[in-house]
């Protein structure tokens, strides 16, 4: 799930978040 992603701090995933 991104905002556990996010929560771990990964930025790889925010960036992708911002994607979507």
């Amino acid at each position: 799930m991104w905002y556990k992603d996010i929560i771990l701090g990964s930025s790889s995933s925010y960036m992708h978040v911002n994607v979507e």
